[in-house]
């Protein structure tokens, strides 16, 4: 699996492709830009197929919500929006710091609209 880090003025994204083996570990400098910026975009719009189990994607999301990281996760696919929704249950992670969308458009706005996130 890999993934393509990109930054856009007001969130960085993660571009998810091919196989999910395990959650995608940020490198540290990337990890900084999503500290500065306080928003993340995943995107599982190329993903292939998921080979691990989604309390581990929660626990990492978990870690970044902590740190006050606006989460948005983009997965248009059924069964990866299915998975969002259970690794967020595992996770806990319901809440005005994490949201799951159907599409990239949905997940954007929300990212730069902060003050949206009480709204749904």
């Amino acid at each position: 699996m890999s993934y393509t880090f990109l930054l856009h003025e007001r969130f960085a994204e993660a571009h998810l492709t091919g196989v999910l083996e395990a959650p995608e570990r940020l490198l540290p400098e990337e990890l900084a830009e999503v500290i500065r910026l306080g928003a993340i975009l995943y995107d599982y719009t190329d993903v292939e197929r998921l080979a691990f189990d989604a309390w581990a994607v929660g626990d990492a999301a978990r870690r970044l919500a902590e740190r006050g990281v606006r989460i948005a996760a983009c997965a248009p696919r059924a069964e990866w929006y299915g998975v969002g929704r259970q690794a967020a249950q595992m996770g806990n992670l319901e809440g005005p710091n994490f949201r799951l969308f159907r599409t990239r458009g949905e997940a954007v706005v929300w990212l730069i609209h902060p003050e949206w996130s009480a709204a749904k």
